[in-house]
């Protein structure tokens, strides 16, 4: 029997428990001060490992768990989820007292989804929607791309409905990813358990957790259209997608490398290059109209860019701490190791999470002590990570077959070993 150090039994959850559970430090911190946050971490990945410790038993229990359990467990799952969305959604929005904060249930709600409303309204409208300022005076500031993808939800009356659909999407993508609802399922129900800034983002209205899912979704695409299409109008299409979602937020513009070498190892150099232009084009055509236009009153570059606030306390930093994180996103890149769908997604969550602790680290030493609000902006590698080693335990279970990178649906029916 082969034995692994304790390096190796320790990567694994580590690895989960950095994605899954920093990104709700700050949140935890927020309620349960600085104790609470440490003990919160502790616990989850003292379960975690647990969990490691007993996958064989835990894969036998979903291995016997049927077609009828596991649909009516993902059908319970989306309604818990509608119904908090339900109740919630109106009262932290209301900033009513509650036993939970004296100033509303979620600390007087969110402005986002407000923001996202306005902001398309005017677009709608055919005026610049940068002007526009929420009921607490914060400027509209989210980018175009994440404009645009909430056009459809604005119309039907919220864009806080689309955190919703949003979930359901990630589930299917889930899904495809690890070729099982089981194991959807069992990444779904920890996910949301283990990582409370999910379940927050939802019912305040945020619009971290659709962008992610909807960057996820157009690189994963890409990605399965470079691996079985070989139509130059397909992968053009998939690129585009790929150009719109990264104008969403910025820090999403760091899995550029990471994807551009896994293109590279799909179809070549020369197409690899051909889609990036592509993406790069739309990218530019959504984004840079609206900075032309009025570039003092694009209130994205000033609000999506975290580190320029420390511009009083550290100046140089400003423009050191950005460069260091894209240096990062080519290390983690350039690092040798497994290249399968799996890796991509831990090592796309790596990346995504440096930025928030530097963020931490930043405004840790300004104010003296540990601050970990900036954890909730590591929020996307939560869902890239925690999908990745899944995937990673799904090959090591040999529940099913491994697969490619594909994480969209095909046409025609399920992917082969679904339930």
């Amino acid at each position: 029997m082969r034995r692994n150090g304790w390096h190796h039994d320790l990567a694994k959850p580590g690895l989960l428990a950095a994605f899954v559970l920093v990104p709700s430090l700050g949140i935890v911190q927020k309620y349960f001060r600085t104790r609470g946050a440490v003990l919160y971490a502790a616990a989850g990945f003292l379960a975690i490992l647990v969990a490691h410790r007993r996958s064989t038993t835990l894969c036998g229990l979903l291995k016997a768990l049927d077609r009828k359990w596991t649909w009516l467990l993902v059908t319970t799952l989306l309604a818990s989820l509608i119904l908090a969305f339900a109740v919630l959604y109106p009262m932290s929005n209301s900033a009513g007292p509650s036993w939970l904060s004296a100033a509303g249930i979620a600390g007087g709600g969110s402005d986002r989804d407000e923001a996202l409303n306005l902001g398309v309204t005017e677009l709608l409208h055919g005026r610049y929607p940068y002007y526009m300022r929420t009921q607490l005076g914060n400027p509209v500031s989210q980018m175009p791309g994440s404009l645009l993808v909430a056009v459809p939800f604005v119309l039907l009356g919220n864009a806080a409905w689309q955190n919703l659909f949003w979930c359901a999407a990630y589930f299917v993508v889930a899904r495809s990813v690890l070729g099982d609802t089981r194991w959807a399922l069992a990444l779904a129900l920890p996910l949301l358990a283990a990582c409370p800034i999910i379940l927050q983002d939802i019912v305040t209205g945020g619009d971290l957790l659709a962008n992610s899912v909807v960057v996820l979704f157009a690189i994963l695409l890409l990605l399965e259209v470079a691996q079985s299409s070989a139509r130059p109008r397909d992968l053009w299409l998939a690129s585009a997608l790929v150009g719109l979602s990264l104008s969403s937020r910025v820090t999403f513009v760091l899995l550029v490398p990471l994807l551009n070498q896994e293109l590279i190892r799909r179809i070549g150099l020369r197409r690899a290059a051909a889609c990036l232009v592509v993406a790069g084009c739309v990218f530019v055509a959504i984004t840079l109209p609206f900075y032309l236009y009025d570039p003092t009153g694009f209130a994205p570059m000033a609000v999506q860019n975290k580190f320029a606030q420390f511009g009083d306390y550290a100046p140089a930093r400003v423009v050191l701490l950005p460069t260091l994180c894209v240096a990062c996103s080519v290390l983690v890149t350039a690092w040798p190791g497994s290249r399968d769908s799996a890796a991509w997604l831990v090592r796309a969550a790596l990346i995504l999470l440096i930025p928030a602790v530097l963020l931490v680290a930043l405004v840790s030493i300004r104010g003296e002590g540990i601050l970990f609000r900036y954890c909730a902006y590591a929020l996307p590698a939560a869902l890239f990570g925690a999908l990745g080693v899944m995937a990673e335990s799904v090959r090591c279970a040999s529940l099913i077959s491994p697969a490619p990178i594909t994480s969209v649906p095909r046409r025609g029916g399920p992917s082969p070993g679904s339930r």
